[in-house]
C-alpha cells in the first residue's frame, strides 16, 4: 500500500500486510476490515534499518493485527520519522492498495491485483464477486454497474428478438396473403438458414489466446 497513488515522486509511507487466514471464503464475502482493534498494541515496535542500494537508513514500523479468523503483521516504511510515527491504521485504504496476492495451501495464487496493470487483475475464486473493505478489487460500485449494464443489455436483446419474431411472423402473413408458392417459401426458408450460419460464423472472431498468467511477476 502506498500513502498516495503512485506517482513520480517519493512516498510520505509505503505499508506491507501479510495476513494468514483459515477462512478465506468468509474473508472475501463479507470483506477485509482492519482497525485499531483489531491491533496487539503491546507489540507494536519500530525498526532502523540500513538501505545498501540507497546508501542511507530508513525506518519500519511494525504491527501485529489479529481479527477473528485471521492474523498477520503491518510494517510500514519511510525514509523519514514523522511519517512512521504519525501513521495510523486508519489510514489504510482501498484505493491506497497498489499490489495484492492471494495464495492457497498449495502456495497457487488465487487472487491478483496491481494497480499499474489492471488487464492482469482477477479473482480465481469468486470471479465478478463485489469486494468489499481493503480488497481493491472488484470494488463493489463497479460490480453493481456491470450487473446493471448486463441487465439492460438482457433487456434489449429480450426486445430485439421479440421485434425479430413479429417481423417474421408478419412476413409469414404475408407470404401466405399474397399466395407465394411453395419454392418461394423454401427460398425464404434458405436466405433465412444462410443469415444464421453467418452469424454463429462470427462467434469464432471471439476465440482468442490469452497471454495472462505467467507474465504476473515480470
Amino acid at each position: 500500500m502506498l500513502s498516495d497513488p503512485p506517482q513520480n515522486t517519493p512516498k510520505d509511507w509505503t505499508a506491507h500486510l501479510d495476513l494468514v487466514t483459515s477462512d478465506l471464503p468468509t474473508l472475501m464475502h463479507d470483506g477485509l476490515y482492519l482497525t485499531q482493534e483489531n491491533v496487539q498494541v503491546l507489540e507494536n515496535h519500530v525498526q532502523r534499518v540500513y538501505s545498501d542500494k540507497c546508501k542511507r537508513h530508513f525506518l519500519r514500523r511494525y504491527f501485529t493485527v489479529v481479527g477473528p479468523k485471521w492474523s498477520g503483521n503491518l510494517c510500514v516504511m519511510s525514509w523519514n520519522s514523522e511519517p512512521v510515527r504519525d501513521f495510523r491504521i486508519h489510514h489504510l485504504s482501498a484505493d491506497k492498495v497498489y499490489n495484492a496476492e492471494v495464495l492457497n495451501k498449495a502456495r497457487y495464487t488465487v487472487y491478483f491485483y496491481n494497480m499499474s496493470n489492471p488487464e492482469k487483475n482477477a479473482n480465481y475464486i469468486y470471479d465478478d464477486m463485489p469486494m468489499e473493505g481493503l480488497w481493491p478489487f472488484p470494488r463493489k460500485e463497479e460490480g453493481a454497474k456491470d450487473q446493471e449494464v448486463l441487465k439492460r443489455e438482457g433487456e434489449e436483446g429480450d426486445q430485439g428478438e421479440e421485434e425479430e419474431r413479429k417481423e417474421m411472423e408478419e412476413g409469414e402473413d404475408v407470404v401466405k396473403d399474397e399466395g407465394g408458392s411453395e419454392e418461394e417459401q423454401k427460398g425464404a426458408e434458405g436466405e433465412e438458414t444462410e443469415r444464421e450460419e453467418e452469424e454463429q460464423d462470427g462467434f469464432s472472431e471471439w476465440e482468442c489466446e490469452d497471454p495472462l498468467i505467467d507474465s504476473w511477476r515480470d
